[in-house]
């Protein structure tokens, strides 16, 4: 083998680039920037605070692992219907150090559940209750649904696929705006309402201004979490705010 200095510098990484190493057991292997990747992204080996992986099981659960209580499908949708139980390892994938310390301080906080390799595929949830499966290494998180975004097969958990739960840091205080005309509103036994949608995950604070520039007081009606409605008596212009 030719020393290192000798070998050409490679400007254009590729993920099926490899390197040299050795494996646990003594023997000489290949590695790709893209196994690597994937070992250190499924693991956290890196040690991003507050990231914890697992991989999802449709079957019986072993250490590292989540699954939806109640569901034995080797895909579904992220849930949104309450109950929504999930059943999750104290030990991380891939890991032999407990994370119930870090999992217990997501009680009554806002969480997201993304697939590693692909982030855009994620369900944030409010964590409303934390209890131990029977005496056993699992831990049942009891959720409330906020949002959440299937892939294109309308599924979000995928066994043998490895997510990240982690605090939902966008989780802030939200707010949304947006304006609206005469044309918007519905008409409805007499009255007029302006449907919109802010997908802000919660029953929004309703405030709305009119085109005269004053702040009226109007009928509200919440249709979910992230659609509602306001109500007049006559046709309006105007903005509606929610927080």
């Amino acid at each position: 083998m030719a020393r290192i200095s000798k070998y050409a510098a490679d400007a254009n990484l590729d993920k099926a680039d490899q390197l040299i190493g050795t494996d646990s057991s003594g023997g000489t292997r290949n590695y790709s920037f893209e196994a690597i990747g994937s070992f250190l992204t499924n693991t956290n080996a890196v040690g991003v605070a507050g990231t914890t992986p697992f991989k999802y099981k449709s079957g019986a659960l072993g250490s590292g692992n989540m699954q939806v209580v109640g569901s034995s499908s080797s895909s579904l949708a992220y849930p949104t219907s309450d109950p929504i139980t999930i059943r999750v390892s104290k030990y991380p994938n891939a890991s032999s150090s407990s994370a119930l310390a870090t999992l217990n301080t997501f009680l009554n906080k806002e969480i997201i559940i993304s697939q590693i390799q692909d982030p855009n595929i994620f369900s944030v949830y409010k964590v409303i209750s934390i209890a131990q499966h029977n005496s056993t290494d699992f831990y049942d998180f009891g959720l409330e649904h906020l949002n959440s975004n299937n892939n294109s097969s309308g599924n979000g958990f995928i066994t043998e696929v490895y997510y990240n739960m982690t605090l939902y840091t966008g989780a802030q205080d939200k707010d949304y705006e947006k304006a609206f005309s005469t044309s918007n509103l519905i008409a409805d036994s007499g009255e007029y309402y302006f449907p919109f949608t802010h997908n802000l995950g919660k029953y929004p604070s309703i405030t709305v201004k009119i085109s005269t520039g004053a702040i009226v007081e109007v009928p509200v009606k919440h249709i979910t979490k992230n659609q509602s409605r306001v109500y007049f008596k006559g046709l309006n212009s105007g903005t509606v705010y929610a927080n």
